[in-house]
């Protein structure tokens, strides 16, 4: 617990990352903040600020300890590019193929599950923490977390996100039978 918990602190620079580029999203309220090539060097840029995270983040280094603000900025400027990108471009064409958008819908999910996984999978003896069981360890992790995600998805997330029909957009509960409460008096 513990463990999981010191995990969360580190990716705290994540979070805040996400919930910015949130904010702004839905202050810009689906205007394009970036149109032409810049889309395309934001992504150049998050991909180079993850892979030098990745490249700093040698055990015992201070580059571990950074890797998950590396990453955050990385992620950011990808997913600006995307979400805050001009509609149309080629990009969003390809995050549009079926299987991404499947990926798409149950990534909270799979998120969700992923550590738990790894941390399962590691004490069944299953993954290792070798540089030769790496492959295998990621490829394992992620048919597990995807499946994972893909059952909490569809007995949590989807069930749940219907409840939200019940309210109307004022926040009352929604009626649905009112000719009923007429004729009865209701």
């Amino acid at each position: 617990f513990v463990q999981l918990g010191q995990r969360g602190v580190r990716r705290f620079g994540a979070f805040a990352a996400g919930m910015t580029l949130a904010v702004v999203v839905a202050v810009r309220d689906g205007r394009p903040m970036f149109s032409g090539i810049w889309p395309s060097v934001l992504r150049l840029a998050g991909l180079c600020v993850v892979s030098v995270g990745a490249v700093l983040a040698r055990p015992g280094t201070w580059g571990q300890v950074v890797f998950h603000d590396f990453a955050a900025v990385g992620w950011l400027l990808l997913l600006a590019s995307t979400v805050l990108g001009a509609p149309g471009q080629v990009w969003s064409r390809l995050l549009s193929w079926r299987l991404l958008t499947w990926l798409g819908l149950i990534s909270y999910s799979t998120y969700m599950w992923h550590e738990p996984t790894m941390l399962l999978l590691e004490h069944l003896g299953l993954i290792g923490r070798s540089t030769q069981s790496l492959p295998l360890s990621i490829a394992l992790v992620l048919v597990v977390a995807v499946a994972a995600g893909w059952v909490s998805y569809q007995l949590v997330e989807r069930p749940t996100s219907k409840l939200r029909l019940l309210r109307d957009r004022d926040g009352r509960a929604r009626d649905y039978y009112p000719e009923l409460q007429s004729r009865h008096g209701g």
